[in-house]
């Protein structure tokens, strides 16, 4: 954070990472762009199942795999060869209905 004191100094807090015991989150997705397989890593607090749907721009479903995730770093592959070139729209929802989104091209 930073703070604009009366006396016109700047002070800034000190960066801290939070992690608590629940949510999930999409901690990369590679290559991007891609040709034949995504590799995302996703960190989870908990063991939890997750829906992974990838939509093109119109918002048509076109791959959906459901996944089990364990605490902590998940790597996950997901074959896009049969797709066309183009932008798509990744989504994992986990067990708690929360949703993390992500973006990659296609080549």
């Amino acid at each position: 954070l930073k703070q604009t004191d009366k006396d016109g100094r700047i002070p800034y807090s000190v960066v801290v990472m939070l992690k608590g015991k629940t949510g999930f989150a999409i901690s990369a997705a590679y290559p991007n762009p891609v040709k034949d397989r995504l590799n995302l890593v996703v960190t989870s607090a908990v063991k939890e199942k997750a829906t992974v749907t990838v939509t093109d721009l119109s918002g048509k479903t076109v791959k959906q795999l459901d996944i089990m995730l364990s605490a902590g770093d998940n790597n996950v592959e997901v074959n896009v060869m049969s797709l066309p070139s183009g932008t798509y729209s990744l989504k994992i929802v986990n067990s708690k209905a929360e949703v993390k989104t992500t973006r990659f091209k296609k080549n």
